[in-house]
């Protein structure tokens, strides 16, 4: 696609927001080089420097990632400032962006190289199933806010784009070897990337990586439930240039996954995740402007191992599959105006195999269209729009055995929603070192197949068992946000300044225990459904800079607060696991200081995190009867992160990185991160 590049380079080059490339086009490395900062797609679909981003936008470069020595993405994001990650076992750690952090936490959009890799159940993000090795990555982009009109539902918090190599442009052939542990037991593991040419027109890139854990890294779980964390996981994406303008690609990966973990209902699982996906695009650059076709298709089985009242792992199984088909069309018109217009279609299907087998489908049919204009030299705007149209459809035999949800009939499940959404954004240049953007955005969560229609007996709380039910009428949550920010270039330090002050307002918000009432044999019932309201504010600071070429420094600061106006969720002595104000971290510090010096790299990250209540439950990490659920207290916390890097030649780095370093840290109410210390091998050849 040698002239759609030309085009993107040369509106690069004007300070446009050339739409005649997308993200998986780019040659990310060749624009970073040339403007001296990372170009981006993510915030409007179309190639922009980071500097003229409307929107609040952090990106990791793969520079910057390799220095935080994380062995997971959720690492690599932990010091953003914004951004609450709490790892609670080897295997599991949550991520969300502004607040709401909870476990199988739906707001949260992941996507790799614009692929969703979220599981659609529980609309939540499994990280160790995502199939790619941090070797792979080119850039990590985090989109903060509401995002649907850009990237469709789930994007309400925000988004993480996680861009791979692509072949065609980068020769990349790394393997590393790591082996590590402290005080619990060891583990091992090891991934390889490698990209190839294919002649002259096509390139493929293999990833392969996995690890096994020692079971007693989840010591702070029921013992019997007896997991060994394990993951093991591969790739492959081919890439051919057919003509000038057009562009294939193929893609197919798998990913398989066990871990400990505290699932939605704050009950332990060892849980077993099963995924796979193929993908199939088209690129091509028209007189009519640049077309992409996008096809692919997701599957994803998880099975739960329960923890109830006594040294057994009740079984509970979701079979998940979507596939999705998108076609859009960027073009400019005149020398300021950008254009992209485009139609999605989402058909998913869900079976829930604890108690019915029956499957519970959906289909969404979107449109969307965005406008960007450069107003004048200093001023830049970005309007989007999105209408999605949801039709929710059973299985004629859907229905839970025993006449446990006699409060729903088939008709119920037979559900319509129409939505739409926007994100509306400004960026003006005010001097040669100062950005000021204002943006708003309305985003929309549609419920995932867990709230229209989960089934299950729970006797993790009884006794009396619980019956846990969806509930089909269940509405999409609505989110507003209104933000401004201000970036500005500081000489004195050779680094920037970067500010936002943001408030947003969540209507309609979504979990389990929305309502309590009884069914069959007389059993409490709780389900799942909106559950009021919930608002935000906040601001957040961050100052980067470099002293003596080889040090690199910086400094983060986000304060925020969270008011909940939830209904109430106290009925026949079950608390509902939610309360969104309680179990919110108002503020976190982040620092890194690292130095460089001929082959050798040290960096240092430490965070502060302030205290909170979680829900969990008293006597889980023993045998024998279990409390409730209760509010439990989370003490102020600090995490110390460190990376240690020497290259032995130009091909082989020996690297010693930990996590946790001052100590097991209690980073939620139902688990603890505990101190890692590992050393890896690492040959590029």
């Amino acid at each position: 696609m040698k002239k759609a590049l030309l085009f993107s380079a040369s509106c690069a080059v004007l300070g446009l927001a050339s739409a005649s490339a997308p993200a998986q086009t780019l040659d990310y490395a060749t624009f970073q080089d040339m403007f001296g900062e990372p170009v981006t797609t993510s915030a409007n679909g179309s190639p922009q420097r980071l500097s003229e981003v409307p929107l609040n936008m952090e990106i990791l470069t793969a520079e910057e990632i390799a220095r935080t020595g994380a062995r997971t993405v959720p690492e690599a994001l932990r010091f953003l400032p914004g951004l609450t990650v709490r790892q609670s076992s080897f295997g599991q750690t949550e991520v969300s962006i502004r607040g709401y952090n909870q476990p199988s936490a739906e707001r949260l959009l992941v996507l790799v190289n614009g692929r969703q890799v979220y599981t659609d159940f529980f609309g939540m993000v499994v990280w160790d199933n995502i199939p790619v090795e941090m070797a792979e990555i080119k850039q990590i982009e985090v989109i903060k806010g509401p995002n649907t009109a850009l990237f469709g539902f789930n994007a309400t918090s925000g988004v993480v784009n996680i861009i791979t190599y692509n072949p065609l442009y980068d020769d990349v052939r790394e393997v590393t070897a790591r082996i590590g542990g402290f005080e619990e037991g060891p583990f091992y593991e090891g991934s390889g990337v490698a990209t190839a040419k294919l002649g002259d027109a096509w390139a493929a890139k293999v990833a392969l990586g996995g690890y096994e854990a020692d079971e007693e890294f989840a010591n702070t779980f029921p013992a019997f439930l007896d997991a060994t964390p394990k993951r093991a996981s591969g790739s492959v994406d081919i890439w051919g240039q057919v003509t000038d303008t057009i562009q294939v690609n193929f893609e197919m990966t798998s990913n398989q996954n066990d871990r400990l973990e505290g699932i939605a209902l704050r009950i332990p699982s060892r849980t077993e995740f099963d995924a796979s996906s193929l993908r199939g695009r088209i690129i091509a650059d028209t007189d009519w402007g640049l077309i992409e076709g996008d096809v692919y298709h997701n599957r994803s089985v998880a099975g739960y191992f329960l923890y109830a009242q006594s040294p057994v792992a009740i079984p509970n199984e979701l079979e998940n599959s979507i596939t999705v088909a998108k076609l859009t069309n960027t073009f400019e018109v005149g020398n300021n105006h950008i254009f992209r217009i485009g139609g999605e279609y989402r058909s998913a299907d869900n079976i829930m195999k604890a108690l019915d087998t029956d499957e519970l489908t959906y289909t969404i049919g979107s449109v969307m269209g965005l406008w960007d204009w450069r107003a004048t030299d200093k001023l830049r705007t970005s309007v989007a729009l999105r209408y999605d149209h949801f039709e929710l459809e059973p299985d004629p035999n859907f229905g839970s055995p025993f006449g446990i949800n006699s409060q729903f009939v088939l008709e119920d499940y037979h559900q319509t929603l129409d939505e739409y959404s926007y994100n509306i954004g400004a960026v003006y240049q005010l001097t040669d070192r100062d950005t000021l953007r204002a943006s708003t955005a309305r985003g929309v969560d549609l419920p995932s197949f867990t709230e229209f229609g989960f089934q299950a007996i729970n006797t993790f709380v009884g006794p009396p068992p619980v019956i846990l039910l969806g509930n089909p009428g269940t509405q999409s949550a609505i989110v507003t946000n209104y933000e401004i920010g201000w970036d500005r270039r500081v000489d004195a330090i050779d680094g920037f300044l970067r500010t936002a002050l943001f408030y947003q307002y969540n209507d309609e918000m979504q979990n389990m225990g929305s309502a309590f009432t009884t069914s069959f044999a007389f059993m409490p019932t709780a389900l799942y459904g909106n559950l009021g309201d919930s608002e935000i504010y906040g601001v957040e600071l961050g100052l980067d800079g470099t002293f003596r070429d080889k040090w690199a420094w910086g400094l983060n600061y986000a304060f925020s607060r969270v008011e909940d106006d939830l209904q109430k969720r106290d009925a026949s002595g079950f608390l509902t696991p939610v309360t969104y104000e309680d179990s919110h971290s108002e503020h976190t510090v982040n620092a890194h200081l690292g130095y460089t010096a001929d082959r050798w790299r040290a960096d240092g990250f430490l965070q502060y995190t302030s205290g909170f209540d979680d829900f969990g439950v008293p006597g889980w990490h023993q045998l024998g009867p279990p409390g409730r659920n209760q509010l439990v207290s989370v003490d102020d916390a600090f995490v110390l992160n460190a990376n240690v890097a020497f290259d032995i030649t130009d091909d082989i780095t020996w690297s010693v990185a930990g996590t946790s370093l001052l100590g097991n840290t209690e980073q939620t109410a139902y688990g603890e991160a505990q101190t890692m210390v590992w050393t890896s091998l690492t040959w590029r050849f």
